[in-house]
């Protein structure tokens, strides 16, 4: 009591310095007084200090370890990707589950089953730099880990699906933790990949109603994401713009017990999905998604209430020109080139002639022999769209289509030339109850450079531009574009145009739009291969630009697609197929992002080797709405 100095808790808003300097004054008033007057002093500056440094400490330590708010089912919209780690747990026992927390929050510890997906959303603009897992197996569990961030993050997503381990190939958990931050325009994530089932989800197609709901669909496949894995479509509707989206559902239910080709499972893919306007004289307004089953027959399915409900499926006839059953082992050697037989029968002399086409021929096969000469007789795969299809103001249906006489064996190079393709359109001038087969290329030397995975638009002349992706394999790496002045009757040969496709092509996507016809063309605009192999190989001249799938952009073109301007980068990372709408001044985009499935060591080493050229795995599809603050020429 006899101290003169009472202790207080430091006052909101007041700083550190501001309090030491009013302790100093009283220090100086009292500088002369009794030693123990002195000595009380000195404790309350002590305990003042003391107070402050805990006030400091408790700041760094919740900085560190932010507290979680909210825990999604989904990742909600306006925030994208930053970083992405991956977790394999060990070999020593199957893995029931993995549990997940941030530090400080042993509270929100998550558990997590195969096939589940959780977004941690933390306070306000704190920033979380690390997680917490630990992998629980039958047995017991391999304790706990700390997984850190180059960067904080405000969420924090976490998917567990199962897969071999790389190392002992037994099955196991594998965790993808993802960081991402807040967006300035709209973006979301309709679908997810290791949801419900499916081990991936891709070729999205997107359509803008009359309405103006957005419907995305995507190719849900189980088991893998190979093309021979058994597909289904699944769609989602917006009424909000593409902020929230309905459940998922299946957009097509066969039949029981439908048939299969070539013993595999079986494939519902490519949609290409139209609207009908409004003043259509059969059916106004209904919704036709035209798509195949194992690419070798063509169906389609409609909705006539802005797709909350869907017809049953029913097979478009004569759409193909096929036998009965496809030739389920015609590989290279159609080409005569025996490559598909495994390392048991190597033919060195095959080889080296495939190198040579592949690497340093720089050949266009659509013109020379013997490639040419073998686009001929039944078709062996056939795809439509993806992503549309068009009404003309005639009131014309154009379904694109393409078909090649080569379906490739699961694995082998055969795959890479089912897209050694030509062009055809399935036609409806009756609102789509009848149907036409309209094949415009033959093998001449017109044909151009082919046609694949291709989109539609017609401009304000009556003119029909169509884009198109390329083989893009021992040929030039380009998208293609033709042209018909005759309401789809006739088009002019494909050429290249200045837009970039990745090894072995892509998915685009065309639309159009405004007073000045703009034509607006999305894809990748992949990055230089960098790798040590492909650099190794070019330097003896190799022609292949051996790029990816990355870097999704748009380009514009306003004089009718003769040139091109790229716009803007939408991803700077792993994304590949796209599908385009515009609306009202405004554009939107569908695409796959994708990022490795491996470690972050297992990837720079495969990276650093091989480049970017891989088979793409998407990780989920994105939708974003684009501007004019986007895209000046939207203006």
């Amino acid at each position: 009591q006899d101290c003169p100095y009472s202790f207080a808790l430091p006052k909101p808003g007041q700083s550190l310095a501001l309090h030491l300097l009013m302790l100093d004054a009283i220090r100086n008033r009292w500088s002369q007084r009794s030693f123990s007057r002195r000595k009380c002093f000195l404790g309350v500056v002590g305990a003042t200090v003391s107070v402050w440094v805990i006030i400091i400490s408790w700041s760094f330590w919740t900085r560190g370890h932010p507290t979680v708010i909210k825990v999604h089912s989904e990742i909600p919209h306006g925030i994208v990707r930053v970083e992405t780690r991956i977790i394999a747990c060990g070999c020593q026992a199957k893995v029931g589950s993995v549990s997940v927390w941030p530090p400080g929050s042993d509270d929100k510890r998550t558990q997590f089953k195969v096939g589940e997906l959780r977004l941690f959303e933390f306070a306000g603009k704190a920033a979380a730099q690390s997680l917490y897992y630990r992998c629980h197996t039958e047995a017991d569990d391999d304790g706990e880990h700390q997984l850190s961030f180059l960067a904080g993050a405000q969420w924090i997503s976490v998917q567990v699906w199962e897969e071999p381990h790389d190392e002992c190939g037994e099955e196991t958990a594998r965790v993808k933790i993802n960081s991402w931050k807040s967006a300035d325009f709209l973006v979301s994530v309709p679908f997810s990949s290791h949801l419900d089932g499916f081990a991936c989800v891709k070729v999205p197609s997107l359509l803008t109603t009359n309405k103006g709901t957005q419907i995305a669909i995507v190719e849900a496949r189980r088991g893998s994401c190979s093309d021979f894995a058994q597909t289904e479509l699944l769609y989602r509707r917006s009424e909000d713009g593409g902020r929230t989206w309905s459940a998922s559902n299946t957009l097509v239910t066969p039949e029981e017990n439908p048939k299969t080709v070539c013993n595999m499972p079986l494939v519902v893919g490519n949609a290409a999905p139209v609207q009908l306007r409004a003043d259509s004289k059969r059916h106004p307004n209904r919704i036709l998604v035209p798509h195949t089953r194992n690419n070798f027959r063509t169906w389609v399915v409609h909705s006539d209430d802005d797709g909350v409900t869907w017809s049953d499926p029913v097979e478009i006839e004569g759409a193909q020109i096929t036998d009965e059953e496809p030739d389920c082992e015609r590989d290279m050697s159609y080409f005569g080139f025996g490559l598909d037989n495994g390392f048991q029968s190597i033919n060195l002399d095959d080889w080296l002639r495939f190198a040579r086409v592949v690497g340093w021929g720089r050949q266009n096969p659509y013109r020379e022999q013997p490639w040419m000469g073998k686009l001929s007789g039944p078709w062996q795969f056939i795809g439509v769209g993806p992503p549309g299809s068009l009404q003309t103001r005639t009131g014309r249906i154009l379904v694109p289509g393409y078909h090649s006489f080569i379906r490739g064996v699961e694995t082998g190079f055969s795959q890479l030339y089912n897209n050694f393709a030509l062009g055809h359109i399935l036609a409806s001038d009756d609102d789509g109850d009848s149907w036409r087969l309209m094949v415009h290329e033959a093998v001449h030397e017109d044909m151009g450079e082919g046609a694949n995975e291709r989109q539609f638009v017609q401009l304000r002349n009556g003119s029909i531009v169509v884009n198109s992706r390329s083989l893009s394999t021992g040929s030039l790496q380009f998208r293609l574009q033709s042209r018909s002045d005759d309401d789809g009757e006739s088009f002019t040969p494909t050429r290249f145009i200045d837009v970039p496709q990745g090894f072995n092509g892509c998915q685009g996507s065309l639309q159009v739009g405004g007073e000045e016809d703009t034509l607006y063309v999305s894809g990748p605009d992949p990055a230089p291969n960098l790798g040590a192999l492909p650099v190794a190989v070019g330097a003896f001249g190799a022609f292949p630009n051996f790029t990816g799938r990355d870097h999704v952009s748009v380009w514009s073109s306003k004089d009718g697609g003769q040139s091109y301007q790229k716009e803007i980068l939408i991803d700077e990372g792993e994304s590949g197929q796209t599908s385009l709408q515009y609306s009202e001044g405004k554009l939107f985009i569908l695409y796959e992002q994708a990022e490795a499935d491996v470690s972050y060591l297992q990837a720079m080493l495969r990276t650093s080797i091989f480049g970017h050229v891989k088979v793409q795995r998407p990780s989920r599809v994105i939708f974003r709405a684009l501007t004019e603050d986007d895209i000046p020429a939207l203006r």
